[in-house]
């Protein structure tokens, strides 16, 4: 699987919903073979965007790195403080994970669930936050009708770990008719 970066109207919508404190996070993929079962991509795409996602956490660790090697006055490629603390990383393990098929309408209403009531609420309105969901909706997808979607457990990764306190933990795999885009879609907060 390859990512594909947003572009278009759908980048400065995504970027404005992160902003908002909407917590869902969108990985855009397309497989290296569309001819295979749609299974496999499913199980390939659930592995790619946690993948995707944690290159994104090591970019955001190495800012940081930088940032505090900068502060301390060390040269840029020094790691002493990262390499002795304990910090957070992404991991997963795919062989754990199992995804089943999912309705459309019960992937809409727990995907409104996630986008729409994190813990510390959107910063957006209502009646602008629907708008924007049917946007971002209507930019990925099209008509949902023909897509293959998967939900998957919650138990392979820490990426889950916040979630599943209290609040919920989410992954779908989005699959298209013609098995060339694929949307990995999660979600997981606390408070």
């Amino acid at each position: 699987m390859h990512e594909l970066m947003p572009d278009g109207p759908l980048a400065p919508i995504l970027s404005r919903l992160a902003g908002g404190n909407v917590v869902v996070d969108y990985v855009l993929l397309t497989p290296d073979d569309p001819s295979m079962p749609v299974d496999a991509i499913h199980r390939d795409a659930a592995a790619s965007g946690m993948a995707v996602l944690s290159g994104r956490e090591r970019a955001v660790l190495e800012e940081r790195r930088r940032h505090w090697n900068h502060w301390r006055g060390l040269d840029d490629t020094d790691m002493s403080y990262f390499e002795k603390s304990d910090v957070w990383r992404l991991t997963f393990d795919i062989a754990k994970a199992r995804g089943v098929e999912e309705s459309r309408q019960a992937f809409l209403k727990n995907y409104w669930y996630a986008f729409s009531d994190a813990p510390q609420g959107p910063q957006i309105s209502e009646p602008e936050l629907s708008r924007i969901f049917q946007q971002v909706n209507q930019l990925l997808f099209g008509d949902l009708e023909g897509w293959s979607i998967w939900r998957w457990s919650t138990d392979w990764s820490n990426y889950f770990d916040a979630g599943l306190e209290w609040w919920g933990a989410f992954l779908w795999t989005l699959v298209s008719p013609d098995r060339r885009r694929v949307v990995w879609l999660g979600a997981s907060t606390t408070d």
